[in-house]
């Protein structure tokens, strides 16, 4: 990439799919604002953390970070901003703090601090979480290409309303906000012309979208399919029971990747109700059922949490049952994590760190022989794979419809960014093998 000033910016992202994009988004703004990208963290004179607070260990990440930064290059200008600077909006070793917002004026804020070599905290001015009413517009990030991503990730939705007693992000976040459902279409239109094959929608409650609005997760999706009829359409993280009967007949209409990623948290009803889940085990399996109807070879994917306050053995041991009984397709497992300033963090009966591991090992055992399981049903089928970057020269890596990760041997020239039909004929720890039947 071409200089286009004379001050070179190195980014790190911590965190989810939405943070990428955001990152993404501000990469573009530097860019036009004219600093220019560093590939290494040896050519930059800024780094731009963003940053996430889901779990202390993310916390730890972030923290490690900006001090291994600050010992290595004490002359070099850190901007540290998202989730975890909400709740830490003080750390000595970030020149500039911002939050969740107002992220569009970073480049000048830089400028600015350079200029007056002082330190520069606006988090108060620009913190979601300041707002009276907590509401504030979507901070737009649009992004036409991304850096290294064939699938491009189109941000329609931020916040959450649903204070879940485990997670701190209502107060990182903000409440519900999504992109004007005009902004979505024009977007989608300019990613499909730019090349992208597939549009993964993303949100920190991808399902509210447009409640603000009185619209719906399935009239952006709409949208899109009208502006990119071509495009893959896959969706991010669902709160499952938002999801209804029509909204499944949409999506089965609008051919979207089958592929849900339904937020679950638990197996054990006990368990979600002390989590403030609205949703029953029995609820979500039928769901699960019903998308499985409509979309034969779906990938159902999840998040669960272990060694949530209060989980006893048999909670834990009925959680595990009822996930077996799911089959999912793929499973994060994450020991619980106390965040202050949750309701959770109150909470008696705290699990101790080795309870948790015990239990994290148990379920992340489980789950790998259902992802198995699920990965070994296609071989001999054929699957839809939309190719990414080689790994080795002739080893072609890439995802399918319902997101199981294929690598198919052949030649040396790149199949990056095309779709290919592949026969599978085996499986690895990483996923399917495949061979090319059609181009």
């Amino acid at each position: 990439m071409e200089k286009q000033g004379n001050m070179s910016v190195f980014f790190i992202t911590f965190g989810c799919k939405v943070n990428l994009t955001e990152t993404e988004a501000m990469k573009k703004n530097f860019l036009k604002q004219g600093f220019f990208t560093a590939s290494t963290e040896q050519e930059a004179d800024i780094f731009v953390i963003n940053s996430c607070t889901v779990t202390d260990s993310a916390d730890s990440k972030v923290r490690k970070t900006l001090s291994r930064l600050k010992r290595s290059y004490p002359e070099k200008l850190i901007a540290l901003t998202g989730c975890y600077s909400e709740i830490h909006p003080e750390n000595e070793d970030a020149d500039i703090i911002i939050g969740t917002s107002g992220r569009n004026k970073l480049p000048s804020m830089i400028k600015n601090r350079l200029a007056e070599a002082s330190p520069v905290n606006i988090f108060d001015e620009l913190s979601v979480s300041n707002f009276t009413d907590n509401i504030k517009a979507f901070e737009d990030f649009s992004v036409s290409d991304f850096t290294d991503n064939t699938r491009a990730f189109l941000k329609i939705q931020d916040g959450c309303n649903m204070n879940c007693t485990y997670c701190i992000i209502p107060k990182t976040r903000g409440r519900f906000r999504s992109k004007p459902l005009e902004s979505v279409k024009h977007d989608a239109k300019i990613l499909a012309e730019n090349g992208y094959k597939e549009i993964v929608l993303t949100g920190i409650n991808l399902a509210f979208y447009g409640i603000e609005f009185g619209l719906k997760l399935v009239d952006a999706v709409e949208a899109i399919r009208a502006a990119a009829p071509d495009v893959r359409i896959r969706l991010g993280s669902l709160e499952p029971e938002i999801i209804s009967d029509s909204d499944i007949a949409i999506f089965k209409e609008m051919n979207v990747c089958p592929q849900f990623h339904l937020s679950l948290q638990s197996g054990c009803d006990r368990t979600l109700s002390n989590m403030n889940r609205h949703i029953k085990i029995s609820e979500y399996l039928e769901l699960v059922r019903k998308l499985r109807e409509n979309f034969p070879g779906a990938s159902i994917t999840t998040d669960i949490i272990v060694g949530f306050p209060g989980e006893t053995e048999e909670d834990f041991a009925l959680s595990c049952e009822n996930i077996k009984k799911i089959g999912f397709g793929s499973v994060h497992v994450f020991p619980y994590s106390r965040r202050e300033g949750t309701k959770a963090a109150l909470m008696g009966d705290q699990i101790p760190e080795n309870v948790k591991k015990i239990r994290a090992k148990k379920l992340s055992d489980i789950t790998s022989q259902s992802r198995r399981e699920f990965e070994k049903s296609f071989v001999g089928k054929t699957l839809s794979v939309l190719f990414e970057k080689e790994k080795i020269p002739g080893l072609h890596r890439g995802f399918s419809e319902n997101y199981i990760h294929v690598q198919v041997r052949g030649e040396t020239e790149t199949w990056r960014n095309s779709l290919k039909s592949v026969l599978i004929i085996g499986t690895d720890e990483e996923g399917l093998i495949g061979e090319i039947i059609s181009c």
